[in-house]
């Protein structure tokens, strides 16, 4: 029979749980009262559920990524904190959900679940960190130097161009955390230095995902990297346009057409007017799609060698 002290103990048991997004610590039921066989028949009720060891799921709340990542934490504790992709997926620099969960630690820790990745560091300094919901993680710099030694270049971009986007990130910051934690043989290291080393954080950022991928294949195809967020002046300089890119001596202008493409009449119109106003000082404007960006790209090849007109390029 269920005693009026077992129902009170569960009713702040639920409350705990409750005001950390359904999840409870070993040690936190201890505190409330309940030794190691009262813990065990609320799992065999099926009131807690396991999900890390000393980590409980309230019965009713779902398992979600965040809900793990959650978990992860309140396992690590003061131990380290989330980082890499799980901290840039937090911080909204990577699309999805990656998996396994990454934290890093000064000290030696087990991984324990094969969903969770431990990271050993030498250091992790206060400057490098920020707090994100009632959860320690990485910096935005510090974020995106971890970034560069577990992804690819085109990811890697992709994120670097969002925590500039949102001015997360710039230059000097870069810079000094990349000396403060060595070069040395650090991993990413390399990559990230001759991203600075390269001038990127000196030209503009592209506007999308769509622009930096096709950056890629200009990059990918040896094309010359054209200009960036290009303004349009006419000869009284007034500004007629900014285009994604352009060979200005070429007077050739490229744009994406992709979630900016308009419907509305009153766009329509002024698209037409800008276009119009382009060609009238002599300058083309090539359109390309996400479908012929992924889908053709040999059409796409052929289309802008003969455009630019590529043995005049080189």
């Amino acid at each position: 029979m269920r005693t009026q002290g077992n129902a009170e103990a569960d009713r702040r048991c639920m409350m705990l749980a409750e005001s950390q997004r359904g999840l409870v610590r070993a040690d936190q039921l201890a505190d409330l009262g309940l030794n190691r066989q009262a813990i065990a028949r609320r799992r065999e009720s099926g009131l807690l559920i396991p999900v890390l060891p000393g980590v409980y799921r309230l019965a009713g709340t779902p398992s979600t990524w965040l809900l793990f990542v959650r978990a992860t934490y309140m396992w690590v504790g003061d131990r380290g904190v989330l980082s890499h992709r799980t901290s840039a997926a937090l911080q909204s620099l990577v699309d999805g959900s990656p998996r396994p969960i990454e934290i890093s630690t000064t000290g030696y820790l087990r991984s324990p679940h094969t969903d969770i990745k431990v990271r050993r560091v030498v250091d992790l300094p206060s400057r490098d960190l920020r707090w994100f919901d009632g959860m320690r993680i990485t910096n935005p710099s510090r974020t995106v130097i971890d970034l560069a030694g577990v992804l690819d270049r085109g990811p890697l971009d992709l994120a670097i161009d969002e925590a500039r986007r949102r001015r997360l990130i710039a230059e000097r910051p870069i810079r000094e955390t990349l000396e403060r934690l060595g070069r040395q043989g650090r991993s990413g290291a390399a990559v990230m230095a001759e991203i600075l080393e390269d001038g990127e954080f000196e030209l503009p950022v592209p506007g999308s995902p769509f622009e930096r991928k096709l950056l890629h294949f200009f990059d990918a195809h040896l094309f010359p990297p054209p200009e960036r967020q290009y303004e349009i002046f006419d000869d009284q300089g007034t500004f007629v346009a900014r285009v994604d890119f352009a060979y200005p001596h070429l007077k050739v202008a490229i744009e994406c057409d992709g979630k900016k493409h308009h419907f509305g009449t009153h766009s329509w119109e002024s698209d037409v007017e800008r276009r119009s106003r382009l060609a009238a000082l002599g300058w083309r404007v090539i359109h390309i799609s996400w479908e012929l960006l992924t889908a053709r790209p040999d059409e796409l090849l052929a289309l802008l060698r003969k455009t630019l007109g590529i043995a005049t390029l080189c």
